[in-house]
């Protein structure tokens, strides 16, 4: 109990930090924004538990965040992005529309959730999705070759590669919907690539984006990780100190600083005069001895 107790102080102290790294991130032009579940603990019951998700927002220069809610629901993300003008890259969840419904905010639609849809009706139809995940393959194989590029030069290499690719890409994904029975697999993911072809294409604006949300769903591997083995959080207020925690420990990992370094460092100079800017995890430099 008292450790509990312990943690969550911590939490608390720590908070401002962690809000920071988030305003930081929304406040950018471009980022990218996933959640997941978490079980949480109901009255001390273990038989009862609440499914609460963890709410992420990964953006430049590597900081991480998260939020904890209760509920998927749409207002969650408009209370966190709510104030945001960016691009924002999130998989196909309705849930995101409240953001991006008032026209603040323009979505970027993630290929590697297209290409999985694919990847999951080549049972039912090997050669057609052979031929679309062939042009998605060849789309990735230029992304790796920009990976070193400039914002500039990405931008350039795409429009002259990339753009070629995702019109063979679409003129594909037409015929095929024209001979496709509408409830078979396939069907169902030519229609998922359909609908977010003006959304996809956003990657061809800036040499910023990315192709898909693939880094911040990196970043949800410790969450996944972490349900395996703390199982639930015992409380609301326990759920929301992971994700101060969470915060904190991944924005170290994305800066190669050791997290427990920073945090035994920070917790004694929150107490301090400076900049709050001065203790985020890609600011912080150990205090001299």
């Amino acid at each position: 109990q008292r450790t509990s107790e312990w943690i969550l102080r911590i939490s608390r102290e720590l908070q401002p930090i962690a809000d920071r790294i988030a305003e930081l991130i929304v406040s950018k032009s471009y980022f990218q924004a996933d959640e997941t579940t978490i079980k949480v603990q109901m009255d001390g019951k273990t038989e009862k538990l609440h499914t609460g998700y963890f709410w992420a927002m990964l953006g430049p220069p590597n900081m991480v965040a998260y939020h904890y809610a209760d509920s998927r629901a749409g207002a969650v993300p408009k209370q966190i992005f709510g104030k945001s003008q960016a691009t924002i890259q999130t998989d196909a969840y309705a849930g995101y529309n409240t953001v991006f419904l008032p026209n603040t905010c323009r979505r970027l639609a993630c290929m590697a959730h297209i290409r999985r849809k694919f990847v999951e009706a080549q049972t039912s139809a090997k050669t057609d999705c052979g031929n679309v995940l062939a042009i998605i393959s060849r789309l990735y194989h230029l992304e790796s070759q920009l990976r070193d590029k400039s914002p500039e030069e990405r931008q350039a290499a795409r429009l002259k590669k990339s753009f070629p690719e995702m019109k063979r890409l679409y003129r594909l994904l037409r015929e095929l919907r024209r001979r496709t029975l509408p409830q078979s697999a396939l069907a169902q993911a030519l229609n998922y690539a359909w609908e977010q072809s003006c959304e996809v294409l956003h990657f061809l604006r800036d040499g910023r984006f990315e192709l898909d949300n693939n880094a911040i769903e990196r970043q949800m591997r410790p969450i996944a990780l972490g349900r395996k083995n703390y199982l639930f959080a015992g409380s609301h207020d326990g759920a929301r100190a992971a994700a101060v925690f969470y915060t904190l420990i991944n924005t170290c990992r994305l800066n190669k600083v050791n997290p427990f370094d920073y945090l035994k460092d920070v917790m004694v100079r929150l107490y301090q005069p400076g900049s709050l800017d001065d203790l985020l995890p890609q600011n912080w430099k150990p205090a001299k001895e």
